[in-house]
């Protein structure tokens, strides 16, 4: 017979995170895409900053260069003719692969409002469950 005390016991700690989680990601939407909820495929859930426009060239050069046999540290597609280093700057690898099947589907701004909205919703989480647990 299996052990229902131990899995309750596990419910019981990971549903107070995950209804934390939906909570912040709610709010989240809520304060800062609310515009780009009628169109997130169109209009930028940002501040207009300049960073904007490269963490999205970012979000579709790293799957690019991938797919492409190319080398994604350096990158002669901008500031030609000498190039960028992209080692020497935040060009978001990590998440441009993990979001690679939304930019191809939807584009690099519905990627970047995902990236942008859920990375202000999880901190908010794990604060929540850190000060649950302390």
């Amino acid at each position: 017979m299996a052990n229902t005390g131990a899995w309750a016991e596990d419910r019981s700690r990971w549903v107070p995170d995950a209804a934390a989680g939906v909570l912040f990601v709610v709010v989240s939407v809520l304060f800062f895409g609310r515009q780009a909820l009628s169109d997130p495929t169109h209009v930028c859930a940002c501040n207009g900053s300049p960073d904007t426009a490269a963490y999205m060239w970012g979000l579709v050069w790293w799957p690019h260069a991938i797919a492409h046999a190319m080398n994604p540290f350096i990158s002669t597609v901008i500031w030609a003719p000498d190039g960028i280093n992209l080692a020497a700057n935040t060009a978001v690898p990590g998440p441009s692969l993990l979001l690679a099947p939304v930019t191809e589907l939807f584009g690099p701004i519905a990627s970047y409002n995902v990236l942008s909205l859920l990375s202000r919703g999880c901190p908010g989480r794990c604060r929540s469950s850190t000060a649950v647990r302390v």
